[in-house]
This record gives structure tokens, sequence and C-alpha cells, in this order.
């Protein structure tokens, strides 16, 4: 039995190659995925992570950070943790005091605390010092969307399809400042896919901005439009919103996911994996319009793939999922998973889900959701990101059955 443990005493791994033996307080509540990498909220409010950490995402790291594997670990810098969000390269954390902190790239200004012009290279965990009062954050691909506690809505990074919800016409591709979206001070809930963004606004309405060729903002009347020039309103549908999701696949491919108060499920985008969970399984390429899911009416959370055509939904403690499976991270398939696509079907044996934000992830080529206080994880495991060692000592690229960590 092998057990290291940090400098601080708290256990940063316990693995005999078979058993995954955890002590009582190793507890999880959230989890995210980054590109190749994982972060993992503790019930103690401690923050861990894993996988590749080339820009320093792993907040744990010197500057320049290391591209090979890295060990499940604690980030011994910060406590009193209470959310922790993922990009592609870039990591952001909220404290229950309200403080945000980055680590990772800043080569688009995503890290809300360098000059406009930004920096590719690694940047160490530090605090975004113009931030106070922050109640929640939501990495995009390259870009971060910071939420506070008077409702207002904040955002820096890429913009290249006006995804920030601050400018008209077709955005820039350069590096965004951190800045307030004008407006907007009833903000409750935000989610981020690579080019498009949603939010969710008092007095039940949903708000869009991005690119949309495949119809992923939900405003069915301007599907197609590479470039949706303004910040606008989902009138489609009218209902008292409770979650929100955005994904991608490869470009253009984008989807969105709507839970409503009263549980049903509604979708649009591409659907080229089945992951709009309301075609059969072939799916088709191409612009689809937001609408309903046939036959939901339990639905709590969602949760989309980012870079991966995938969809997970929570019914009643329930993990659902439909799309793409390669490297296995629809969590249900054989081992070596399928790049077909599955259709909408219920991840076995997996109950008792919470019903709240940051407990199921998914990026690229890798899963990870919490179950009761038990971290689970699915997909590539070649840069240490399942947190389960015996999976990242194999050489390439392998696909990895649901397995708990």
């Amino acid at each position: 039995m092998a057990a290291i443990y940090d400098g601080d005493a708290s256990v940063q791994l316990l693995y005999d190659g078979k058993d995954r033996i955890w002590p009582s307080f190793f507890k999880v509540k959230q989890v995210a995925c980054g590109y190749s990498f994982i972060a993992a909220v503790l019930e103690s409010d401690l923050l861990y992570t894993a996988g590749v950490n080339d820009c320093g995402q792993l907040c744990r790291n010197v500057p320049n950070g290391s591209f090979s594997k890295t060990n499940f670990g604690r980030v011994t810098t910060i406590a009193n943790v209470k959310q922790v969000s993922c990009g592609l390269y870039h990591i952001a954390v909220v404290t229950h005091g309200g403080d945000l902190y980055t680590a990772g790239s800043n080569s688009v200004g995503q890290l809300c605390r360098n000059a406009v012009t930004g920096s590719a290279n690694a940047t160490n965990f530090g605090r975004v010092d113009t931030m106070t009062g922050v109640s929640a954050v939501c990495c995009g691909m390259n870009n971060t969307h910071i939420l506070k506690t008077n409702g207002e809505y904040w955002n820096g990074g890429e913009n290249n399809y006006g995804q920030l919800c601050r400018i008209t016409g077709n955005g820039s591709a350069t590096a965004t400042n951190l800045d307030q979206v004008p407006g907007v001070s009833d903000a409750t809930q935000v989610s981020a896919a690579a080019w498009s963004t949603a939010l969710i606004r008092g007095n039940n309405q949903l708000w869009t901005a991005g690119r949309n060729e495949t119809g992923n903002l939900g405003r069915n009347g301007q599907n197609g439009d590479p470039y949706v020039p303004n910040f606008g309103q989902v009138t489609s549908l009218t209902a008292s919103f409770l979650h929100v999701a955005m994904g991608n696949g490869p470009a253009p491919a984008g989807n969105i996911y709507v839970v409503t108060g009263d549980g049903r499920f509604f979708t649009g985008g591409d659907n080229t994996y089945g992951q709009l969970c309301r075609n059969a399984a072939s799916g088709t390429y191409g612009v689809t319009n937001f609408d309903q899911v046939p036959g939901i009416t339990n639905a709590t959370r969602v949760f989309a793939g980012i870079e991966n055509y995938a969809v997970f939904l929570i019914r009643q403690g329930q993990l659902w999922s439909a799309g793409s499976n390669w490297y296995g991270t629809l969590c249900r398939a054989v081992q070596f998973g399928s790049e077909l696509d599955t259709n909408f079907g219920q991840v076995p044996g997996v109950t008792g889900m919470a019903n709240t934000d940051n407990v199921v992830s998914n990026y690229y080529g890798n899963t990870a959701f919490v179950q009761g206080d038990q971290l689970w994880t699915a997909g590539d495991g070649t840069s240490g990101q399942l947190c389960r060692p015996v999976i990242t000592d194999m050489p390439n690229e392998f696909w990895t059955n649901l397995d708990r960590v």
C-alpha cells in the first residue's frame, strides 16, 4: 500500500494498484475538466489538480510548467475554495469570500489580470485584483466569464465571434481586457463553449451570443449565420429557465442545451452524433432548430461536451448521455469506446447525482463526474488526468472504462 501526503498532511493519493482507499475527509463536491487536465474541489474546500501542466494550469508548479503527466495533488496556495472552472489551457477559481484566482495561458487575456496583449506562456496562479464579490465563474475555451453577487456579468479573453456579449459585429480575434457587460445586473447563470455563450437572467430570460452556423444560439430565425451581431434574447421559448449548457465539436459545430423549471429539456444546433437527444443514432450534420426533447419532464441539470459532441443530463438523480463516445467518454460503452453516434441513454449504475452545478464535466477525451462524494472518470488517461495512476503508465492514448478514482 502506498500513501503519499503533501506538506499539510492532506492525502494526495492512496493507491495500492488495485483498490482505491480514501480517508473519510477526502470527499469531492465539484469537478472541472480542461484539455488533458482536471481540477476537483473537496467538501473541505481544498483544490486538487492533475494532468498536463504546460501552461501552469495545475496551479502548483513553476511558471514554465511541464507537459508531462502530473499526479493528482493538492494546490497548497489556496483554501476556502467555492468553485473551479477550466478552459483549454487555463483555470479559474472562486473562493467563498468572493475572490477570483486564475492560472495558465493568457494568450488572449483570458486570465483577466494582464494587459490586453496577453501572454501565451505559463502564468503563475494569482488573484484577479480588480474582482470582488464574485459568485461564480465559467471558462470558455479561451475566455473567462464572471458573475458577481450583485448580478453583474464580467468577462475577458477571446471575442472573435462576439461571444463576450459586449460588442457588435464580427467581434475581435485579439485579446480583450476584463470588463463588465453593459446593461446586465440580473445574471444568475452563464455557460460558455468555444465560440458561443448563454446567460440566464432575471424575469426568466435566456440570452445568447457568438457563432451560430449550426443554430446553437437557440434563436431560430437567425440559424446559419456565423455572426449574430448582438447579444440577444432567445424568444422561441417562454419558460422558467433552470439550467443552460453550451457545447461544441470541431468548428463550426455548436450546441445549446436548456433545462426548464418544470423539468423539460430543450436542445438545438449540430446533431452529427445524435447529441441533441431527439434524433436517430445516425444524427444529422448542420442546423437543427431549438426544440423540446420529447418525453422528458424530470430533468434537473445539463452539461455539454467541449471539443466533443456529447451531452450529459441529470434526471431524478440518474445520469444520461448521448453523442460521440470516442475514448469512452459517454461512460456506458465497451472499453474502446465508439466514435459513432450513440443514442440517448442512461449511464448504468449511476444514481444519487446531485442537482447542483459543476458535478459533471466533459472536455475533448475526458469525462469526470461526482456521485455522492466520489469522483469518477473515463476516457484518455495518458496525461494523468483520470487521477488513476495505473492508467497513466500506458505510453499511448487508451480508451479507459468509467471507474471510481
